[in-house]
């Protein structure tokens, strides 16, 4: 099961996200954040192996918080889910490492498709000790 914490600040939302996610075979969500801060306090509570992260947040914003992970050299993936745009951040959030990146408001069939992807690709790498290019390759097209 892929452990997933959500950061929202708005309740709403990460109910709707939380919703979403329940309806994802292979997926549970083991805590909800509403601040940056409060996500990396659950970051260190809980074993997560995704995170749901908004950019938007009052106190220390999204790419901060993923920022913060990777300093810690948490292995933690992280997907954007925000309402934030512009080039720049989107650019920020990837060389971060985000492994992808959905705009609000967004469809579920492209969440589902996120997820997908990426339990596919968290999948494989924890059956699998080596792939070969081929394998690779299958892998980091599922993310287009």
């Amino acid at each position: 099961m892929i452990k997933v914490l959500i950061v929202e600040d708005d309740p709403m939302v990460a109910q709707f996200n939380q919703k979403y996610i329940e309806e994802i075979e292979g997926f549970t969500v083991v805590a909800v954040a509403h601040s940056g801060h409060e996500a990396l306090v659950k970051v260190n509570e809980y074993q997560v192996d995704l995170v749901l992260l908004d950019v938007f947040m009052p106190g220390q914003n999204g790419l901060k918080v993923l920022q913060e992970i990777r300093t810690k050299q948490e292995e933690i993936d992280v997907i954007f889910i925000t309402a934030a745009s512009d080039a720049q951040t989107i650019q920020q959030a990837l060389r971060y490492g985000a492994i992808d990146y959905l705009i609000k408001p967004f469809t579920f069939e492209r969440f589902y498709q996120a997820l997908s992807a990426y339990k596919q690709t968290f999948r494989t790498l924890k059956q699998q000790p080596q792939l070969n290019q081929q394998e690779l390759d299958g892998l980091l097209s599922n993310k287009k």
